[in-house]
């Protein structure tokens, strides 16, 4: 059930980062109660954890891999999400919501991978060397010129 609106990112070219994210948003919630109740936590207790909890359990599959901080990439899916979702909340910032879209893709590419039984260290050195990786590193740089232009702190 969890993988559907993942999968449906495929079929999404063209469509605004608001509409990626929403998908991110829904796709790791979803997959998070789908990988807590296959873990053997009970509906009740899966039902009570809130969105956090349940992305994080995908990123606790993939953290050891990631080119990226798990607990930064949580809260910066988070925020961006919760900005696109209700209406009252400001608009995010482009820069971000580009990085929160390409990190979601290599968390969620890197838990496919971790599922069909690619070793850990070898996922590490692919991810390493990915253009997706490469995308992230210059999106980052980006925000962090923005934010030196800005004097906004990181």
């Amino acid at each position: 059930r969890g993988l559907s609106p993942l999968m449906g990112l495929l079929e999404l070219e063209g469509a605004s980062l608001e509409a990626h994210l929403a998908q991110f948003g829904i796709g790791f919630e979803m997959l998070g109660y789908d990988l807590l109740r296959a873990s053997g936590v009970t509906k009740t207790q899966a039902d009570k954890k809130n969105w956090e909890g349940r992305v994080r359990a995908v990123t606790s599959v993939t953290a050891s891999v990631l080119p990226f901080e798990e607990d930064h990439f949580v809260d910066l899916l988070r925020r961006n999400y919760s900005a696109v979702k209700h209406a009252d909340n400001a608009r995010p910032d482009r820069s971000e919501m580009h990085l929160a879209c390409r990190q979601a893709v290599q968390v969620f590419r890197s838990w496919v991978a971790i599922r069909l039984g690619m070793s850990k260290r070898k996922l590490r050195v692919a991810l390493d060397d990915d253009a997706v990786t490469s995308h992230i590193r210059e999106i980052e740089r980006v925000i962090a010129r923005e934010r030196k232009q800005s004097g906004r702190r990181a």
